[in-house]
């Protein structure tokens, strides 16, 4: 992959948007009035779906350098704390990705409760479409020559700006590396992505057991040094 194009349909995601889309409104109670705000979100769907352009640019790199928590690829470097918990000699490839969901916002003379939720259906629309995305990674990855068909491999949960320490600052590198503008998405100086539904990241296969830490760590922003899990963690592989 270099620089390709994905596009996710509304079949591909539709049902697994829903389930994030009540998830993350937590609109699940039990309660007449949880019912009747969650039906009327839900009604909304449609509307948003049919605005909803949700496509990504990813590009594969089999020759990765990892040092320490920094990754390198053709000559751009990548810093976060979860380049520290890979083996390099277990690393077969790192896809880098931006991904959109389009424009989603409504006007800004919508009710207040319609914004609301078309924010939380953009949320839920990316994050569905990232679920697609990983697995284009594994079918890509699965089909290219750096894959043994007598090996196993994972795919592991996709990490970005914000996660795992690494600073938003970066996002803006993600655009050295991949043309957003094919797929509308550009960076501002401020390292905000425009649209707003917009996200950028890695995916990394390995070939060991590596795993990444609980979903609690991913929105970490210290200083590995300063937590006791990670001085845990590193030390336990030597690496500190």
């Amino acid at each position: 992959m270099n620089n390709e194009i994905v596009k996710i349909t509304g079949s591909e995601v539709d049902a697994l948007a829903t389930e994030y889309f009540i998830k993350i409104s937590c609109l699940n109670g039990a309660g007449d009035k949880d019912r009747r705000l969650l039906k009327q979100g839900l009604d909304t769907k449609g509307k948003m779906r049919d605005s909803t352009t949700l496509q990504a640019i990813i590009s594969s790199f089999h020759d990765a350098v990892i040092k320490n928590n920094t990754v390198l690829l053709e000559g751009i470097s990548f810093e976060c704390n979860v380049f520290r918990r890979l083996n390099p000699s277990h690393v077969r490839a790192v896809y880098a990705f931006i991904i959109t969901a389009g424009n989603l916002q409504q006007h800004e003379d919508a009710p207040v409760l319609d914004q609301f939720y078309a924010d939380i259906w953009g949320t839920s629309y990316v994050d569905a479409g990232l679920t697609v995305l990983k697995q284009h990674v594994e079918k890509d990855f699965l089909e290219s020559p750096a894959c043994n068909a007598n090996d196993g491999f994972t795919v592991l949960d996709y990490f970005g700006p914000g996660f795992y320490g690494m600073d938003i600052n970066q996002t803006g590198r993600f655009f050295e590396l991949l043309d957003g503008a094919r797929i509308g998405v550009k960076v501002t100086d401020d390292s905000i992505m425009r649209p707003i539904k917009s996200g950028a990241g890695f995916f990394v296969v390995v070939d060991d057991r590596t795993v990444l830490p609980y979903s609690d760590c991913r929105n970490c922003k210290a200083e590995y040094k300063n937590c006791y899990y990670c001085n845990v963690i590193l030390k336990g592989r030597g690496f500190i």
